[in-house]
């Protein structure tokens, strides 16, 4: 929330006043729609919002925007990833292999719009380490690939709750 009034505040300043205020806010106000569509299972019309945002906002080079954008990315790549569970939960190999290299793509996006939030980024990167183990039955190196995003998340952001997780995952991979 600190973040979100920062660039708020940062937008104010270097873009002029309260115009540049109130359009951060419809922004974030985007990003709260693609949200409450996920919450209420409208994975269909949240996949288009979230697409429509990175498409509007990736590119500006302005840091609300980029922080705009990773949360776009971020909701995509969960949008992507229950996708691919329900697809897999049907039997639907193809889609839902389909759905996780969707996700896992969204997902290292999202970490790298992300910089400035250690926390969300660590968070984008751990599940796209968990879409990359999701399709080792048909990437030879999606174990190892796997293995290095986990050890990535404990290497770049230690103090993160997505480091514990790694650390998990690590330790589950060991045992096997």
């Amino acid at each position: 929330m600190l973040r979100i009034a920062n660039a708020t505040l940062l937008a104010t300043l270097s873009c002029g006043g309260l115009m540049a205020a109130e359009k951060v806010d419809s922004k974030n106000n985007d990003l709260d729609r693609v949200h409450k569509l996920m919450a209420a299972d409208d994975w269909v019309s949240a996949k288009s919002v979230a697409t429509d945002l990175i498409d509007h906002h990736a590119n500006s080079g302005r840091l609300s925007d980029q922080t705009l954008a990773g949360g776009a990315y971020a909701a995509l790549g969960k949008i992507c990833a229950t996708e691919a569970a329900q697809q897999e939960a049907k039997g639907r190999t193809l889609w839902a292999n389909t759905a996780y290299a969707d996700a896992r793509w969204a997902y290292l996006n999202a970490m790298t719009y992300l910089v400035a939030d250690d926390e969300r980024a660590a968070t984008a990167l751990f599940e796209a380490g968990v879409c990359y183990a999701k399709l080792a039955s048909v990437e030879t190196d999606g174990y190892s690939n796997a293995e290095r995003t986990f050890k990535a998340v404990l290497r770049w952001y230690p103090k993160s709750k997505a480091a514990a997780l790694a650390q998990a995952k690590l330790n589950a991979s060991e045992k096997n």
